[in-house]
């Protein structure tokens, strides 16, 4: 769970105290998946200093590391490494999943005790890093069939013009507000926590 910074103390209603936010623990997830991607993609391995050492010990605590050493991609020490980043990715994902109310309605924040959504109801930033994150999470998987397959159910369901929702269906002049797009997005998103959460 991540809220906007430490001294937050907007709760979605008033000033009492900081929630976590979906958008901030979905961007989390993200930036370990873009950190996956970026090691798979680099023609070096991962060099461990004295600044990214507390990192990797506490991010990747089974993998023992030195300050100086570089990890080479061929090493099972890479994999073990990229497997810790892409779990710490995961696991801010099953957190969102966790807070998901059953409609799969996304609002600013969640609660920090009660867990209950509160704040902004349907924040588009919220569904908008939940999509982004899926999308790193699939470049850090090499999935590169996952967006277009995306863009391709995503575009023939808003032209379609057929959306269920609360108040019945919608059409695709309304994909371009919030609403619209959580209509055309909820299917990808709702897919997406689910995969999550089986792992």
């Amino acid at each position: 769970m991540s809220r906007r910074y430490p001294e937050d103390i907007y709760n979605g209603v008033n000033t009492s105290f900081g929630n976590p936010w979906y958008l901030t623990t979905a961007s989390m997830a993200e930036l370990f998946y873009r950190a996956v991607a970026t090691y798979q993609d680099g023609s070096t391995g991962i060099t461990v200093t004295n600044t990214s050492l507390p990192f990797w010990k506490y991010f990747a605590s089974e993998t023992p590391l030195s300050a100086g050493q570089t990890v080479q991609k061929s090493s099972p020490q890479f994999s073990a490494l990229l497997d810790a980043l892409r779990g710490w990715g995961d696991a801010f994902i099953r957190r969102i999943k966790y807070h998901t109310p059953n409609d799969g309605r996304l609002a600013e924040e969640f609660h920090r005790n009660s867990g209950v959504p509160q704040g902004a109801q349907d924040l588009t930033w919220s569904y908008a890093s939940i999509l982004t994150a899926a999308f790193a999470r699939a470049d850090a998987n090499s999935d590169s069939a996952y967006l277009p397959t995306i863009a391709s159910s995503t575009g023939s369901s808003a032209s379609n013009g057929t959306q269920g929702g609360p108040n019945g269906s919608k059409n695709a002049a309304s994909s371009v507000s919030t609403l619209g797009l959580f209509y055309v997005f909820l299917p990808t998103i709702a897919l997406f926590l689910s995969k999550i959460a089986m792992i």
